[in-house]
């Protein structure tokens, strides 16, 4: 990973507010989404060629949809898988190409049905083109387990 930006970091937040009461966050918070068309922008994110731009959250019921803008121009809008509980996190992921200097990343959340779900967006992972990210690293908390060797037994 080269970078990652805080949701709580982002110099713009509108539709939702900081919060701490579900595990595993990274940083101080997370951004609890209250209403259609929130908005995380970070200001100022280093680039300079390709690369994998990851949205954690976590998302219990799948009713909304996560749009990404480089610099303006929307990189498209995904509706992320269901991440299992409020607290458990996932990643959703774009291919993009993030010119040299400073750019601007923006997130918008919005609703794609009648249902109404609360996301929680943790942090944007900045990647290089290429690199390999792990599923466990998409996917957490990880359950952990116990290997037995049962060889000689």
């Amino acid at each position: 990973m080269l970078a990652n930006y805080q949701a709580e970091n982002a110099e713009i937040r509108t539709g939702g507010s900081i919060r701490t009461h579900h595990p595993d966050y990274t940083g101080s918070g997370y951004f609890d989404v209250t209403s259609d068309g929130a908005i995380l922008q970070w200001n100022n994110v280093a680039g300079g060629g390709d690369r994998t731009l990851a949205a954690r959250y976590s998302w219990e019921a799948v009713a909304r949809y996560l749009e990404l803008f480089v610099n303006g121009v929307s990189q498209g809008r995904k509706k992320p898988e269901l991440s299992g509980r409020r607290g458990s996190w996932a990643s959703e992921l774009w291919n993009v190409n993030l010119p040299a200097g400073s750019n601007t990343i923006r997130l918008q959340i919005g609703n794609v049905g009648g249902e109404d779900a609360q996301p929680m967006i943790d942090r944007l992972e900045v990647y290089s083109s290429g690199e390999i990210i792990s599923e466990d690293l998409l996917y957490t908390p990880v359950t952990p387990c116990r290997i037995v060797d049962t060889r000689n037994s």
